[in-house]
């Protein structure tokens, strides 16, 4: 009798070694097998028989930190805060404007040139001032914006690499922070 035949129907593994300790595989007929099976299984009283429903299931924790639990909509729909219909205008009026300011001085903005045109390998700072907060009104409303936010911004970044690359031909450009000095931004102009 094979251990596999054996699990599948129910028999310890004791009663497995012992038939198959007393007798050999080639001498074992299947039908005393079936027989010697039944037996066992009449033997057995009911209720280990019959398999038991689980009533202790494990719940599994989430492991992985960022999936969010999931909440019923009523939750959603409360936490929401309504949207500013302006806020989007406004923050376009104000990247329009502060795009204007990111752009380098007459002395930087000559030497860029310089550079470009007789060296190789140059890279020139644009260094940028975000200690206020850009302050708009709308509509008997005032809006805030933070120039640290601004300038990370891709959307921003990409909208100041267009106007440089028209006004100063092929370059690249570099967006930078430093922690030691958190009041300046720098835009780092490269060949």
């Amino acid at each position: 009798m094979s251990y596999l035949s054996a699990v599948m129907k129910n028999l310890k593994v004791e009663e497995v070694t012992k038939t198959e300790s007393t007798e050999t595989k080639e001498q074992v007929n299947r039908q005393d097998n079936v027989d010697h099976v039944e037996e066992v299984l009449e033997s057995k009283p009911k209720e280990v028989l019959e398999s038991k429903p689980k009533e202790n299931k494990k719940v599994l924790k989430n492991k992985n930190a960022f999936r969010r639990k999931k909440s019923s909509k009523q939750s959603k729909k409360g936490s929401k805060k309504p949207k500013d219909p302006n806020y989007m205008k406004v923050l376009s009026k104000v990247q329009e404007s502060f795009l204007l300011k990111v752009l380098p001085d007459e002395k930087t903005n000559e030497k860029i040139l310089t550079n470009k045109q007789y060296m190789v390998n140059w890279s020139t700072p644009v260094y940028i001032d975000i200690t206020e907060d850009i302050v708009e009104t709308f509509e008997d409303k005032e809006y805030k914006f933070q120039k640290s936010r601004i300038l990370g911004s891709r959307y921003f970044q990409n909208m100041v690499k267009e106007l440089y690359q028209t006004k100063f031909g092929d370059v690249n450009v570099s967006f930078n922070w430093n922690k030691n000095y958190p009041d300046s931004y720098t835009i780092r102009v490269r060949d």
